[in-house]
């Protein structure tokens, strides 16, 4: 399961608490936004790499940046594209 700590995206090996995403794909942007349902103004957000950052590649939890432009534009740390992996 995939849940938000302390502003932070982490997977755990349990069932005790949820945590529900949207996944949104934002066709001008082509890619996908992933927001907490229970608050979509929350966002994985990826974060910039720093030398001085302990994990550089965690997720984080942040507001959703996006303009009022139509279509609207997206911060590109907020936006994702997934691959399918082979077995």
């Amino acid at each position: 399961m995939v849940h938000d700590l302390d502003d932070r995206v982490f997977a755990f090996n349990d069932d005790t608490t949820t945590t529900e995403w949207v996944i949104i794909f934002r066709r001008h942007e082509r890619a996908y936004t992933v927001e907490r349902k229970s608050d979509s103004s929350l966002a994985w957000t990826a974060p910039k790499l720093e030398p001085d950052r302990p994990n550089p590649l965690q997720i984080l939890l942040a507001p959703l940046v996006c303009t009022k432009s139509i279509p609207p534009q997206f911060s590109h740390s907020q936006l994702f594209k997934f691959e399918l992996v082979g077995e």
